[in-house]
């Protein structure tokens, strides 16, 4: 993708530099506060490269990129609208997110490699297991960032659901991602907008670039403090390199120990 090209688009189909109040990003959207809305043609913004949706909430234009690459096209975006950017904390959730979310795809090269034994990753959490259709909130409900499913959490010990490194660790530690040695990318995001929370009540046991083992603890969470702090603690688990695959299959539902396996992969 031509991230400035993108931006510049962008730009344009939102109505212009004067039409824009504020921009930020979080680990998959750029998070923009237009003046005149009605200047916006989200038909055109949806059919920009890269852009995977468009949709407003909380009072913002909110245009998906997905991580790794909504970083890229904020930056070149705000030098082209030539306006300053969001908060810190508020560009955090992007940021991170895209590193975990957007990695480059390779698609196998024959059946053959999606025919081989399934990979299976374990609960990260002790919980509630569910679809990811009934997580309240849209990018994961629809599966933007990828498939998977989603654990109300009962504990707050989060564990690595398979072998691999620790390829991002949000700086919030709402979120991490996990590349397993099976070649599945995986984004473990604690709770709903929990990026607002910056850090508070979670704890990182690991680091980026840890090699880690199925069960290995990764974060510690207050779950009690997140809840009373008025935030939803249900945990998507993210397959996101999905579209390297030919089937994921939920293999668990209800309760569920940090033992049970809830993917199989093909």
């Amino acid at each position: 993708m031509d991230y400035r090209s993108t931006a510049k688009e962008v730009v344009e189909k939102i109505g212009g530099r004067e039409n824009i109040v504020s921009a930020a990003h979080c680990a998959t959207r750029l998070r923009l506060v237009i003046a005149d809305n009605s200047k916006c043609n989200k038909e055109e913004i949806e059919n920009i490269e890269g852009v995977k949706g468009v949709f407003e909430a909380s009072g913002q234009l909110q245009i998906i990129f997905g991580t790794g690459a909504v970083n890229k096209v904020y930056d070149e975006f705000i030098a082209i609208a030539n306006i300053a950017g969001g908060t810190k904390e508020e560009n955090k959730e992007e940021s991170k997110e895209e590193k975990a979310v957007n990695k480059t795809k390779n698609l196998p090269e024959s059946k053959e490699v999606l025919q081989e034994s399934a990979k299976e990753l374990y609960s990260p959490l002790k919980g509630e297991a569910i679809k990811l259709s009934e997580v309240p909130d849209d990018i994961f409900a629809n599966e933007i960032l990828g498939k998977g499913m989603a654990v109300i959490p009962k504990e707050g010990l989060v564990t690595a659901p398979v072998d691999g490194e620790v390829s991002t660790l949000f700086e919030t530690l709402h979120a991490i991602g996990i590349t397993g040695d099976n070649g599945v990318e995986i984004l473990i995001h604690v709770g709903i907008n929990t990026v607002e929370l910056e850090g508070k009540y979670y704890k990182a046991l690991v680091k980026e670039g840890d090699k880690v083992t199925k069960g290995q603890p990764l974060l510690e969470c207050d779950l009690v403090g997140i809840r009373n702090a008025g935030y939803n603690t249900v945990t998507p688990v993210i397959i996101t390199n999905s579209d390297e695959y030919e089937e994921i299959e939920l293999t668990a539902y209800d309760d569920v120990e940090k033992t049970n396996i809830i993917m199989k992969i093909r």
